[in-house]
C-alpha cells in the first residue's frame, strides 16, 4: 500500500500531466552532441546491421564496482525462481534464446577490463502479449552511494520520431491500413566491442552451477539511449534509401513508434506497395517486420501466418482486436476500443477514487472529455481534506 506522501506525490503528478507541454523543436546542447556522436561513430557491419557506440558524456572511468550490487539481486532472482517454476522455465527460455541468437556472449573472469560495468537484471510480465509473455529487462542505472550509473553518463538523445498523436491521426486518414511491429528492434543493432564491457551481466540457470559472467552485445533495454539510438538508425536507414524506395523510405520516418509501425493509403495497391518496400528497406538492416494485421483481407496475402499477429477472418462476425500504442485496434472494422475494468469497492474513498482514474490508460487523451468529470469530483473531495480512507460524503458517492 502506497504512503500518504506517495499518494500526494502521484495526484501532483496526476494534474501535472494536464499541463500543456513545451512544443520548442530546437535542439539542446547536449542533444547536438548526441547527435554529433551517432553521425561520427556510426556504421553498417558487413552484414547490414547498425554498429553504434553508446553516447557517453563522460568516461567510462568514473562508473562504480557495481559487481557486487548485481550479485545480489541475482540471487534475489534465484529466489523467486524456487517460489515460482514457471517463472523460472520462462526465464532460462528467454536468455537461452538471447545467447543463441548471439545477442550475449560468455566470458571467463580473467577476460574482464577496465572500466567496466554490471547491469542487474529482472524480468517483466506480459500476459497479453501475442509472443513472449516475459521479457528480460536491464537496470543501467544501478550505482553505490559514491559513483554514477551508466544511465547517468549516457545521453538520452533528441526525439527524432513524430509525435504519437500525429501518427495516430494520420493512420485514421487512410482507407486501408497496416499495423506492425519491429521484432527485436533493439537487438537488431550492434553495440561496438570497444563498448561491450560496459554491458556485463552474470546468469546461471542453476544456484548449483557456477556464476557466469556475459557481455550484452546489442542496444540493451533499460540503458538510457537505447531508444534514441534504435529509432536514430531507422530514421538514418530511410535517408540510405530514400531513393531507391520513397514510399517506404518516407513511411518509416513518419509512421513509426519505436517499432510500432501505423501505415496506410488511399488505394490497396499503394498499401501492399508501401508494406513491400518497408520489408525490403529494413531487411538490408537486418530487421524483420512481424505481427501485421490490416482492415483488408488482400493487404495480408503475401504474408506468412506465422509473421500475422491474429488470424483474421474477414467473413466471421467475431471481435477480433490487437493491440497498438496503448490502444486496442479492431481490424475487422478499423476501430479503437478503450479497455476499462471497473472495480468494486466495499467504501468509496479519495484512496478508491484516484485508483479507479489511475487504472484507466488514455495515452492520446481521446476519453478526457469523460474522464474530467472524474477528476473534478476528485479534486472536490480533496478540498474536502478528508483522509485517504474517510468515506466520501453522500453526494460525491452519488455523481
Amino acid at each position: 500500500m502506497c504512503t500518504t506522501k506517495e499518494l500526494e506525490e502521484s495526484i501532483f503528478k496526476f494534474w501535472e500531466s494536464e499541463e500543456i507541454p513545451d512544443s520548442t523543436s530546437e535542439l539542446t546542447e547536449d542533444e547536438l552532441r548526441c547527435e554529433s556522436h551517432f553521425s561520427q561513430h556510426t556504421f553498417r557491419g558487413s552484414d547490414g546491421r547498425f554498429v553504434v557506440k553508446l553516447p557517453l558524456k563522460n568516461h567510462p572511468s568514473v562508473l562504480p564496482d557495481t559487481k557486487g550490487i548485481t550479485y545480489e539481486r541475482f540471487k534475489t532472482i534465484e529466489r523467486r525462481f524456487i517460489q515460482n517454476p514457471d517463472l523460472k522455465n520462462q526465464y532460462v527460455s528467454f536468455m537461452r534464446e538471447y545467447e543463441a541468437l548471439g545477442h550475449m556472449t560468455k566470458f571467463s573472469g580473467s577476460e574482464l577490463i577496465s572500466p567496466q560495468y554490471f547491469i542487474p537484471h529482472h524480468c517483466v510480465l506480459r500476459p497479453d502479449s501475442s509472443t513472449s509473455k516475459l521479457r528480460v529487462v536491464f537496470d543501467a542505472s544501478v550505482h553505490k552511494l559514491s559513483g554514477s550509473s551508466l544511465n547517468d553518463i549516457m545521453f538520452n538523445g533528441p526525439k527524432v520520431q513524430d509525435e504519437l498523436f500525429s501518427i495516430l491521426l494520420r493512420f485514421r486518414m487512410h482507407k486501408y491500413v497496416l499495423k506492425t511491429d519491429l521484432e527485436k528492434m533493439y537487438r537488431q543493432i550492434w553495440v561496438n566491442k570497444d563498448d561491450r564491457n560496459l554491458q556485463l551481466i552474470m546468469w546461471r540457470e542453476n544456484p548449483t552451477e557456477p556464476l557466469n559472467y556475459y557481455q550484452l552485445n546489442t542496444v540493451t533495454y533499460g540503458t538510457r539511449a537505447a531508444p534514441y539510438l534504435a529509432t536514430r538508425c531507422l530514421t538514418k536507414l530511410a535517408d540510405e534509401y530514400q531513393g531507391n524506395y520513397l514510399y517506404g523510405a518516407t513511411s518509416l520516418k513518419r509512421d513509426f513508434y519505436v517499432d510500432d509501425g501505423l501505415i496506410g493509403a488511399d488505394t490497396i495497391t499503394e498499401a501492399l506497395l508501401i508494406q513491400q518496400q518497408l520489408i525490403t528497406i529494413l531487411d538490408k538492416a537486418g530487421m524483420k517486420l512481424k505481427k501485421w494485421c490490416g482492415n483488408n483481407p488482400k493487404l495480408l496475402h503475401g504474408i506468412a501466418p506465422e509473421d500475422q499477429e491474429v488470424n483474421l477472418n474477414f467473413d466471421s462476425k467475431k471481435t477480433q482486436f490487437t493491440k497498438t500504442l496503448g490502444l486496442s485496434w479492431l481490424p475487422k472494422s478499423d476501430s479503437f476500443r478503450i479497455k476499462v475494468n471497473i472495480r468494486e469497492h466495499s467504501h468509496t474513498t479519495k484512496r478508491s477514487m484516484s485508483s479507479d482514474l489511475a487504472y484507466i490508460y488514455d495515452p492520446f487523451g481521446l476519453i478526457g472529455p469523460i474522464l474530467v468529470t472524474g477528476k473534478i469530483l476528485l479534486q472536490g473531495a480533496w478540498q474536502l481534506k478528508l483522509d485517504w480512507d474517510d468515506d466520501l460524503p453522500s453526494e460525491i458517492r452519488k455523481q
